[in-house]
């Protein structure tokens, strides 16, 4: 019996293998650039929505500040001696989270995401 007619069946598998890992290979990178799209997507969003908040925290800042002129328990030139030195409005949109919401994001931004290397 030929040597190479016994290996060819074991050669014609590995082929069909190797065929089929290409196919999973471009499948898998496809969703990994699909799913880098998403990432990059939500991270705008989350970064639309952090800004909102700030907003939203000076607001309620400013507001709290103006009760307490109504009710006494602050002086109205206090009131303006703050704004005056920027002390409303300069709360950090960070200041009352706990770092762990934040998930290591706290003032700074997040490393860009790495694909792993296409195949050639």
């Amino acid at each position: 019996m030929d040597c190479c007619v016994s290996d060819e069946p074991a050669s014609e598998y590995l082929e069909r293998r190797w065929f089929a890992t290409l196919e999973a290979v471009a499948a898998q990178e496809a969703e990994c650039e699909t799913l880098l799209e998403v990432l990059k997507v939500s991270e705008s969003a989350w970064r639309v929505a952090c800004e909102r908040l700030d907003g939203l925290l000076d607001l309620r800042n400013a507001l709290e500040e103006q009760i307490d002129v109504l009710h006494g328990f602050k002086k109205p030139q206090t009131l303006q001696q703050e704004t005056a030195v920027g002390g409303l409005g300069s709360q950090s949109l960070h200041q009352d989270v706990p770092q762990e919401f934040w998930g290591g994001y706290k003032g700074t931004s997040p490393q860009p995401l790495r694909l792993p290397r296409k195949s050639v």
